[in-house]
C-alpha cells in the first residue's frame, strides 16, 4: 500500500515540528469535524480531484516495474473562520517553512519513491479559508506530489 506508507511516512515528519508550534493532533485518514480544541491539526490525504498516474515501465526478471505518480494533500486546520481574519493571519505565519522543514529536501524509501515530480515543486500550497464537512477553517491545504516505482 504505496500511498499509506507515503501519508504514514510524512505524518512522521510532521509529528517533529515545534515552531511555530506543535500540531495538536495528525490525522492519515479524512475526519468528518474538529472543534477548536484539536486545533492546530493536519490532515493527510490522498489528494481528491486530482488526476494520479500509474504508467508500465518494464518488464524484466519476471516483473512488472510501474511509474506511480500521485499526490497527497496536507490540510493544516489553523483556527476557525469566526476568528477575526488578522488573527488567522497572524496563526499562520512561519508554517509554510515549518512544512518545508519537515520534509526537507528529499523524502524516500528505498530509493524507488521521491516527493516532487520530474522538475516540479515538492511541496505547493495556499494560504485562506478551507471548508471542512459544514465548518469552515483557516489554514494551509498543501499539495505533495509523489513519484514511485512499484515492482510487481
Amino acid at each position: 500500500m504505496s500511498v499509506t506508507t507515503t501519508i504514514n511516512a510524512l505524518a512522521t515528519q510532521f509529528q517533529a515540528i515545534t515552531t511555530p508550534q506543535v500540531l495538536a493532533a495528525i490525522y492519515t485518514e479524512p475526519r468528518e469535524g474538529f472543534s477548536a480544541a484539536q486545533l492546530p491539526c493536519m490532515i493527510l490525504a490522498e489528494a481528491p480531484g486530482i488526476d494520479h498516474k500509474a504508467t508500465p515501465q518494464t518488464f524484466s526478471q519476471g516483473h512488472q516495474l510501474w511509474l506511480h505518480e500521485y499526490t497527497i494533500s496536507g490540510y493544516l486546520l489553523l483556527g476557525m473562520r469566526n476568528t477575526p481574519l488578522n488573527t488567522l493571519y497572524l496563526m499562520q505565519l512561519g508554517w509554510p517553512e515549518a512544512l518545508m522543514q519537515a520534509i526537507g529536501n528529499d523524502l524516500t524509501e528505498g530509493g524507488l519513491k521521491s516527493l516532487g515530480q520530474g522538475s516540479g515543486p515538492v511541496m505547493s500550497y495556499k494560504i485562506g479559508p478551507i471548508a471542512w464537512g459544514d465548518q469552515e477553517f483557516w489554514g494551509i491545504t498543501a499539495q505533495y506530489p509523489v513519484t514511485e516505482y512499484i515492482q510487481f
